[in-house]
């Protein structure tokens, strides 16, 4: 299968997500939640396509692509980090288990890309 761009458009509540080939025709593509379902959701359509590489709109709907990294797409996902550690969730869970052993609130939190679509891991 060829190379997709994966054009994401981030949202307060939710992201949404259009999947294009080379020659512009969508492939597939949805809206998700902030949550951590939302984000599973998402990479699960994502990785549909190994050979993909992102892309996010910004104000001026414009759009760039980074095979490095992504500060819109990784913006959505601190939203998502933000969420879960305000709720009473498995994120939150987690988060509260680390400082009970003895972490620091900051070392208790994961990294901001952390299983991130524009981290190395992922593509």
């Amino acid at each position: 299968m060829s190379q997709v761009v994966i054009e994401m458009d981030p949202h307060k509540r939710s992201a949404t997500i259009e999947v294009m080939a080379g020659d512009e025709t969508v492939l597939g593509g949805g809206r998700y939640g902030t949550d951590g379902a939302g984000y599973r959701a998402m990479l699960a359509e994502a990785r549909r396509w190994p050979q993909r590489v992102w892309a996010a709109g910004d104000a001026r709907g414009s759009a760039g692509i980074s095979r490095a990294g992504n500060r819109h797409i990784n913006r959505v996902l601190h939203i998502m980090a933000v969420v879960q550690l305000r709720n009473p969730t498995e994120g939150r869970a987690c988060y509260g288990r680390k400082v009970a052993a003895g972490k620091t609130p900051t070392e208790a939190m994961p990294p901001s890309n952390a299983g991130s679509p524009t981290s190395p891991a992922a593509r």
